[in-house]
């Protein structure tokens, strides 16, 4: 038996059931003669399932993928991406976005960074549990550390794509390129960047758990990365209390941002904001 374990779902039932009714319903779908969950959807051009089938992924992953996928194509800042890979020496891929252009030689793989930094931090959480049996908890320390890590790095990479997106807007380019070019306190960047990008300065926002839990990840992870001390010092108890900051301190945070923009969730969020609970259940 591990120490640490976590939920098996990202959603209940309930709010999973909840949740695929909303969004049906948000898409301008209305409830089938039958009944919501009698009934099968088409989505896209192709392809019908089964709204128990959409029930179920709900709350295995949070999210209604292709759904999800299609909305997020649409979005002013993290729409348009695509991902690429081969394992073929013989090829090369080549993507061009906005402002950004790379070739990488086969092979090789090009994807998105918020999702693949999304993805893992999901990944981190599941392995720190699986084990947290083990007498050193090395391996758990690991995981818990590169957790940490990629929770701030994922923040950070939310505020940037913003950034990047306005670099390339002649009327936003020079706003944008002195908040990357600031090199004080990130709170006082934090606070230009909320202003041009939401109209809201840090107060309005930094009294709310988002921000309290964001903070909280950020200050282990300044603690790994500037040696402030001298020995890393966690019990498996508290591993469980920071391993759930995720879903309100990184993803609440980055929804609570798009919600003071008017603007939808995003795949990313959504994944990260139910992930699953994680529980400390001692020996």
């Amino acid at each position: 038996m591990t120490l640490l374990v976590a939920h098996p779902y990202h959603l209940s039932e309930t709010k999973a059931r909840k949740r695929v009714v909303q969004i049906l319903e948000s898409g301008g779908i209305s409830e089938p003669p039958g009944g919501w969950y009698r009934a099968s959807i088409k989505i896209g051009k192709e392809k019908t399932v089964p709204v128990l089938e959409l029930v179920k992924e709900m709350r295995d992953t949070g999210v209604l993928s292709e759904i999800q996928k299609l909305q997020d194509l649409k979005d002013p800042i993290f729409g348009g991406t695509l991902s690429l890979a081969t394992n073929s020496k013989a090829l090369k891929l080549h993507l061009k976005h906005g402002g950004y252009e790379i070739d990488v030689p086969g092979p090789g793989l090009i994807v998105p960074s918020d999702a693949l930094i999304a993805e893992d931090i999901l990944y981190f959480r599941l392995r720190a549990c699986e084990h947290s049996n083990e007498p050193k908890l090395e391996i758990t320390a690991r995981y818990f550390s590169s957790y940490v890590f990629f929770c701030v790095a994922m923040v950070e990479h939310f505020v940037h794509r913003y950034l990047l997106t306005a670099l390339q807007d002649p009327t936003t380019k020079n706003s944008a390129q002195s908040i990357l070019d600031y090199r004080g306190r990130f709170d006082d960047r934090m606070d230009l960047w909320l202003q041009m990008f939401t109209g809201h300065n840090l107060a309005h926002i930094s009294s709310r758990a988002e921000w309290g839990l964001f903070i909280k990840l950020k200050s282990i992870r300044n603690k790994l990365i500037h040696g402030v001390e001298p020995y890393f010092a966690f019990s498996v108890q508290e591993m469980a209390e920071y391993l759930n900051c995720v879903q309100i301190g990184v993803g609440g945070l980055m929804l609570l941002i798009r919600d003071l923009q008017n603007l939808p969730s995003l795949l990313v969020i959504e994944r990260l904001r139910t992930a699953p609970k994680i529980k400390y259940v001692p020996r």
